[in-house]
């Protein structure tokens, strides 16, 4: 296709490939009524980015093996002039300081698809796993969320946080269990193993190897002092973060977002204690669930169809 002066591709094949399902499934009986969200990643990286050495060992090996693949492919499809570049993530990439609203606007909309087409702007906004929540993230969250904001007033239609959350839920958990002065074992020397195995070049082995501090796919562990180090309340078998109430709440009232939506439990059924586990919401007994219930009982929030204040 990269010959051929009628190839659709970047922004444009994006926009027509959305054009294409969302005709077709509103053509379907019953189904004219479906509401479509046009809901983006980040729009830059996070301000607050560095981690210490312990810290890069929370990063789940299978998340990590999937950007160093992910990455290369970029990188080949560069060197083979086939890959899209985009201006505006470039321009944002190339400041120096915070990007400026309107060229965060301008990455955003970069591939939208149309006004009649879309019902709702939203953004995806992850905090980061391997550090607790900052203010920093929270400006940079601010900043992003600001922007799709701004758009949904300029075109009249409703913004949204259309996933967010922390994944940190399990580590506080199993940190919450350790005996006083206890180590954790992040990850079993098969799950390491498993994502070493996908790496197919040496370099991209010997990089996965050394974000974990190892020498061969073996454990990932955290010693006493890292836990104590990097989890306060650890000692006491309460860390707690609070990212509900300092983060999530702050973040969508400052924003004026119609709703907020933390995404799925990802849990297959193995050893729950031991494994990568991902929620976003936690359960009676976790070290964040008297923090929830306060964010729970803020005049801002509500569940369903109850009305909000």
């Amino acid at each position: 296709m990269l010959g051929d002066d009628q190839a659709v591709t970047g922004p444009d094949a994006y926009r027509a490939a959305y054009r294409t399902f969302a005709e077709a499934v509103r053509s379907e009986p019953g189904m004219e009524n479906v509401i479509f969200a046009y809901s983006t990643d980040k729009l830059r990286k996070l301000s607050d980015s560095e981690v210490t050495p312990a810290e890069a060992k929370v990063r789940d090996p299978e998340s990590l093996s999937r950007d160093m693949l992910r990455a290369r492919l970029v990188e080949e499809l560069t060197e083979l002039d086939a890959a899209y570049v985009s201006p505006p993530q470039q321009a944002i990439a190339a400041q120096g300081g915070p990007p400026s609203s309107e060229t965060l606007q301008e990455y955003y909309l970069e591939a939208y698809p149309g006004d009649d087409l879309i019902d709702i702007l939203g953004i995806d906004l992850y905090y980061a796993h391997e550090r607790a929540a900052s203010s920093a993230d929270l400006e940079d969250m601010r900043s992003m969320a600001s922007a799709v904001a701004d758009i949904g007033e300029a075109k009249g239609k409703p913004h949204a946080l259309t996933e967010t959350g922390t994944y940190r839920l399990h580590l506080l958990h199993r940190v919450s269990k350790l005996a006083a002065g206890g180590s954790l074992t992040l990850y079993s020397a098969d799950h390491v193993s498993r994502w070493y195995d996908t790496l197919f070049d040496q370099g991209l082995k010997t990089d996965f190897l050394a974000n974990y501090g190892l020498g061969s796919a073996s454990a990932v562990m955290l010693s006493s002092a890292e836990v104590t180090g990097m989890f306060p309340g650890a000692e006491q078998g309460a860390p707690t973060e609070d990212w509900y109430n300092e983060h999530l709440l702050e973040l969508a009232q400052s924003t004026g977002v119609a709703y907020a939506l933390t995404w799925q439990t990802y849990y297959g059924g193995s050893d729950f204690d031991s494994t990568p586990v991902y929620y976003y919401v936690p359960f009676p007994g976790h070290p964040e669930a008297e923090s929830f219930r306060r964010f729970a009982q803020d005049p801002a929030v509500c569940f369903d169809a109850t009305t909000c204040q």
